[in-house]
């Protein structure tokens, strides 16, 4: 187990855009958060690289105000990253089990991001709880 070298590896942690937007009045202690996950891949075959753009945006209860977001990026390298791309049907297929594993790394390092960025502030209590990545839906641009 020693000599076997991971299929992946973490290359960069990037803090891309952090935003606030005050509330009208004070946030009461029990203020209750929705929180919408964006996640988006980009892909970098010549250097092996795999991007995903994770953003998390923190609203209301009732999802109408939008108090703050944070966007990030975790660039991983992917042993053989072209054996995923398909040339018959010009499209990229990467294990499910792999996409939610990078996808679970990157929500989880953007949670402890987004912590640090609001500490202090009126969402220092809005901390994204622990989340499946599988339930989020898929949205092909």
């Amino acid at each position: 187990m020693e000599n076997e070298k991971n299929e992946f590896e973490i290359k960069a942690i990037e803090l891309l855009d952090t935003s606030l937007s005050a509330p009208d009045k004070p946030l009461a202690n029990n203020t209750i958060f929705q929180f919408d996950i964006k996640l988006e891949h980009r892909i970098g075959f010549e250097k092996n690289l795999l991007v995903v753009i994770c953003t998390i945006t923190v609203l209301d209860d009732s999802k109408n105000k939008t108090f703050g977001k944070v966007r990030t990026s975790c660039v991983y390298e992917i042993l053989d990253l072209s054996k995923f791309f398909n040339d018959d049907e010009k499209q990229f297929d990467m294990p499910e089990n792999l996409i939610t594993k990078l996808n679970s790394i990157s929500i989880a390092t953007t949670r402890g991001i987004m912590f640090s960025c609001f500490k202090g502030t009126f969402l220092h209590k809005a901390i994204l709880p622990i989340v499946d990545p599988q339930d989020i839906k898929t949205k092909n641009n």
